[in-house]
């Protein structure tokens, strides 16, 4: 069986009707997406790059709303099995297996900062938002990939942020995030105009 033909096959067993079940669900930049990878697994002229393709899957699983996710898997699940039953071995659980992150935010002097806004963002996209705990942590469970964290405080009289990569699994166990306070409002000194008499 060539290429094309298992290719052509998975669309018309698995992928399609899955993605015509669900495309109201999707936004407008996913089903792009989503069509895209369909462009891109057609064109594949090799198992490895057809593997490859099949992984980024695992990327848009990952960017996709959490209302949608239990269908999502379940397509992973039956392409998985689609593909192995061809001689493919294609291995989506690896890719997507959680990863458990402990993220600590402190501000300059070391001291935990409760109430951060912690915003994770994966591929460009949101896929996660809450704030710090009194001890100015927070854990996260990640898939592995490259993330972007942006940790910030708007307090009455301060505000702070910073932004950082963060590659899951992690070398550490946990990470930390320093933000620098900043005043919001300059106190205004009063200049008294000498005049001449």
């Amino acid at each position: 069986m060539k290429i094309q033909d298992i290719i052509w096959e998975y669309f018309r067993c698995i992928y399609n009707p899955w993605l015509s079940d669900n495309w109201y669900r999707f936004s407008k930049s996913l089903r792009e997406d989503l069509l895209m990878f369909r462009d891109k697994l057609y064109g594949c002229k090799s198992m490895e790059e057809l593997k490859e393709t099949i992984y980024t899957l695992t990327r848009l699983y990952m960017i996709s709303p959490n209302e949608i996710k239990d269908q999502f898997m379940e397509m992973l699940r039956k392409t998985e099995e689609y593909y192995r039953k061809k001689g493919v071995e294609i291995d989506l659980n690896k890719r997507l297996k959680l990863h458990k992150v402990q993220i600590v935010v402190k501000d300059e002097d070391r001291r935990p900062l409760k109430s951060v806004q912690i915003t994770v963002m994966y591929d460009g996209r949101e896929i996660w938002k809450g704030t710090t705990q009194e001890n100015g942590r927070i854990t996260l469970n990640l898939n592995e990939g490259k993330y972007t964290i942006f940790a910030s405080i708007n307090e009455e009289e301060w505000y702070g942020l910073n932004i950082v990569e963060l590659n899951v699994p992690m070398e550490t166990e946990e990470k930390t995030i320093t933000i620098k306070r900043h005043q919001k409002y300059e106190t205004i000194k009063a200049t008294i105009k000498e005049t001449e008499s």
